[in-house]
Formats: structure tokens, C-alpha cells, sequence
């Protein structure tokens, strides 16, 4: 049994210790869970995807995994990964793969898939082509909306990346640009003028009810606040709005309103755009899922589907365990209580088959003096207890 004691303070400041508690499972057909790691280690630090294949000269970085050990979370970040493949392997044009939550906690997204697409010359103007047929497609970001309009940087770029180009070495440099799209630096269709439109790559992956238009693809650099949110189910990377929001300015917005999609979802404070990055309210920088896949906090009996994504294109299931931790400490021969574990992380591996989940307790610091103590001796214990207790 693995716990990680971290120390920090709650969201109003007051000091705490946080105890993490994980465990990897395997799931079988039916998606029925067993126990595969009781001594789970949490993740310290991130990782990146080193396959990545840029359409363009821009290469953002895209997070393979973040890191577990993090302060607080509004919600239960759920995250898929892995790839959709096309039922019995016959290629296809388009195809809808879907997440659905089901239990004390639901709710379902929806991806529609296109085969690879773009911008070409039709007889009454622009228009999209038809899709390419596939048969996979990796769910993850460099696949949704977003990228660089890579044609308007060259055409006028910013004098201050300008000025930034021989202070950092190239990779640092290629990250984003003033013309990438705020909420995915890795995908594709993001445009701002017309001059690039022709030829552009469009997105394979798109939220249903959310598909883009020809008429849909221009608009001015401050407008990003109306565009698309990405479709993908993979971790959202810290530099994208609105996790970047935390430590450092969003590209402005007409009127520097706050983006109309996360204030609908909740998820952002009204007046984000014209705070200082330390007054904003940091839940988003922390909540390594998409927006849209940590709104709901999770018990941990919920029954997850997605729909094509497996190795040979059938549904994976994860029915989750009905377990939680019930965590016991003691610092410095002083006990904190025992306090059950909320679920803050819920992490599918569609490829291998795996569910990690990740659960923290908080223990409120009444003692001054220990919060200060640099050196503590901590005894921690834990045991299962069904989700409904």
C-alpha cells in the first residue's frame, strides 16, 4: 500500500495535509475490474507524446500524462486514452465515438469522426472535401480543432516572438505563436484571414452538434472566445486556455469578456480576462482533463462506455470498483482523524485495458506550530470501505 503525504493549504488559504491514495486495475470484456496494483506510486511529473506528426512548422507539445499530485480538484478529472478503430477494420468516412458516464455522476460527450479532410475550391467558393476513409484515429488533440494559422505568421509576424526568435532555442520558439488557437496549440483548422484557407487541413475530430461550417473557420485573432472547444477525451495541456489562465494572460478578447463557452460551463470566474494571474481562481489550472470532463465529481460506481475505442474497434466498459479509501493519520504521535477519500481522478486506458483512479484526503492544520515544522513524523494507514459509506 502506497499513501503520499503532500503538506498545502485548502481554497481559502488555511493549511492542510493532502494524502493520496491510487490503484491500477485490469478490466475484462464486461468491464469488471480487479485489482492489479495495490502500491501504486502517484505520478510527480509530466510526460509528453514523441509521435507526434505536425502538420505544419509549428510543433507544440502535447501531454501524454500529467501529474498526479495535485493541490485540489473541483471536480473527478476522467480520462481516456487510446485510439478509435473502425469495427471489423472496413474503412469508413465518418464514425461517432462516445464517452458515456452512467451512475451517480453522468453525463455523455460525444466525438464525430471525419476521415482526413481540407479546404478546396468549389464552384460557388470555398468548401470542405469529403473525408478520406479510415479505419483509426488517435482521440487526442492534435487531431481536434486548434493549431497555428501558420500562413498569417508568416505574412505578419509578431514583433515581439520576432524579437524572442535568437533568445530561445528552436523547439522553445516553435511551441505557439500569436496566431495559434488558445485552447489547443496542436490541432488543426484555426484560421484568422482568408489567405491560408485553401488547402488547410481540417479537423478529424469535432464535438457532435458542434461541426464546423466553411463560414465557421475565419474569424478575428479576438474572437477565439466563440470558436469550438477541442474534441478529445486525452489530458488538456497546461499551456491552453483555461488552465494557462492561472500563471499567465489569455490572448485578449473583444472587449476582454471573459470566453462565452467556459462561462457557460462554469468553469471560469466572469472577470478572468482582467484580473492578475494570482487573483484568478485557480480550480481550471489544476483539473487535468478536458473542461468538459471535470464538471462532475465522481463516487466511484460509475459505469463508463466509449464507444470504438479498443484493439480490435469494440466498445471498452470500466465499471468501477465501489471502493474508496478510508485514510487514518498520525503526526508526530498525534492523530488528524480518519477521512474518507474523494475520487479525483479517473484515467482509461483503452489500449492495454487499464483503470487508474487516484483518491485524496484532506486533514485540516489547526496546529500552527506543525504547519510550520519542517521535519514531521506521519503514520499512515488505510483501508477499503464500499463507495457508499
Amino acid at each position: 500500500m502506497n499513501l503520499t503525504l503532500t503538506r498545502g493549504a485548502d481554497e481559502r488559504g488555511r493549511p492542510c495535509f493532502d494524502v493520496y491514495r491510487g490503484a491500477t486495475f485490469r478490466l475484462d470484456e464486461r468491464g469488471a475490474a480487479t485489482l492489479l496494483d495495490d502500491d501504486y506510486a502517484p505520478v510527480d511529473a509530466i510526460e509528453l507524446y514523441d509521435d507526434v506528426l505536425y502538420p505544419g512548422v509549428y510543433r507544440p507539445s502535447l501531454l501524454r500524462r500529467d501529474r498526479d499530485l495535485q493541490p485540489r480538484r473541483r471536480g473527478t478529472d476522467v480520462v481516456v486514452q487510446g485510439i478509435w478503430r473502425a469495427a471489423e477494420g472496413r474503412p469508413v468516412r465518418e464514425a461517432i465515438c462516445a464517452l458515456e458516464c452512467r451512475g451517480a455522476a453522468s453525463f455523455t460527450q460525444a466525438i464525430h469522426i471525419f476521415g482526413d479532410r481540407w479546404v478546396e475550391r468549389g464552384r460557388a467558393g470555398p468548401r470542405f472535401s469529403a473525408p478520406e476513409p479510415v479505419t483509426e484515429v488517435p482521440i487526442r488533440y492534435d487531431r481536434a480543432y486548434g493549431g497555428t494559422d501558420e500562413a498569417a505568421a508568416a505574412r505578419r509576424p509578431d514583433p515581439l516572438e520576432e524579437a524572442l526568435r535568437g533568445l530561445v532555442d528552436d523547439a522553445t520558439f516553435l511551441e505557439f505563436s500569436t496566431y495559434s488557437y488558445p485552447r489547443n496549440h496542436a490541432g488543426r483548422g484555426y484560421l484568422v484571414d482568408r489567405e491560408g484557407l485553401l488547402g488547410a487541413p481540417l479537423p478529424n475530430l469535432e464535438w457532435r452538434g458542434e461541426e464546423l461550417g466553411v463560414d465557421d473557420l475565419i474569424a478575428p485573432l479576438d474572437a477565439w472566445g466563440r470558436r469550438p472547444l477541442p474534441a478529445a477525451f486525452d489530458w488538456y495541456n497546461h499551456a491552453w486556455f483555461p488552465r494557462v489562465a492561472f500563471f499567465d494572460d489569455p490572448p485578449p478578447t473583444a472587449a476582454m469578456r471573459a470566453p462565452s463557452r467556459e462561462l457557460e460551463l462554469g468553469i471560469v470566474d466572469p472577470e478572468i480576462m482582467v484580473r492578475a494571474p494570482l487573483e484568478r481562481p485557480c480550480d481550471a489550472f489544476f483539473q487535468g482533463a478536458h473542461p468538459l470532463l471535470w464538471r462532475h465529481r465522481l463516487r466511484g460506481d460509475e459505469r463508463i462506455d466509449v464507444s470504438g475505442m479498443s484493439p480490435d474497434g469494440r466498445p471498452t466498459t470500466a465499471l468501477l470498483p465501489r471502493l474508496r479509501p478510508e485514510i487514518d493519520v498520525h503526526i508526530d504521535g498525534r492523530p488528524l482523524g480518519c477521512r474518507r477519500a474523494l475520487l479525483d481522478l479517473v484515467l482509461l486506458d483503452t489500449e492495454t485495458a487499464t483503470l487508474t483512479l487516484l483518491w485524496r484526503a484532506r486533514f485540516p492544520i489547526a496546529d500552527a506550530a506543525l504547519a510550520l515544522c519542517p521535519t514531521l513524523d506521519a503514520k499512515l494507514d488505510a483501508r477499503w470501505i464500499d463507495c457508499d459509506h
